[in-house]
């Protein structure tokens, strides 16, 4: 009986041949763990750093946003836009108010935009952020 799909072509012993592989398998992760390091900084490195500039970006946007809700709820320390459009709100005032959430607004977008700036100067050109 012939294993046609199995056994590689020109193996006349598959039992031998694979326990010849894993004797390579070892040998090869044996070399990686001594190459770890220099695999991490050359390939895994540069390849997750479209990712992580990702992250960043959106992150650093929405950090914006968390903190203007957090000033709403605590009210601690110096009065930052959330404590202004809380105030604002609770006047009536919505010319200040207005300003208040568009100067909140530009401020998470110029935030997210010079994340993504960041990206592209790591990154390079070999990946598009959009």
């Amino acid at each position: 009986m012939r294993h046609h799909r199995a056994v590689p072509h020109g193996v006349k012993h598959p039992v031998r041949a694979a326990v010849g592989r894993q004797g390579h398998a070892r040998a090869v992760s044996g070399s990686r763990a001594r190459h770890a390091p220099r695999c991490f900084r050359s390939l895994e490195m540069p390849a997750a750093l479209p990712a992580v500039f990702a992250g960043m970006r959106i992150s650093a946007g929405l950090s914006v946003v968390g903190a203007i809700v957090g000033e709403f709820f605590f009210q601690r320390g110096t009065p930052g836009i959330g404590s202004l459009i809380n105030r604002y709100s609770a006047r009536l005032q919505s010319e200040e108010l207005f300003a208040a959430v568009l100067v909140a607004s530009l401020l998470g977008v110029t935030i997210f935009l010079i994340f993504g700036w960041l990206g592209r100067r790591a990154v390079g050109k070999w990946y598009d952020f959009g």
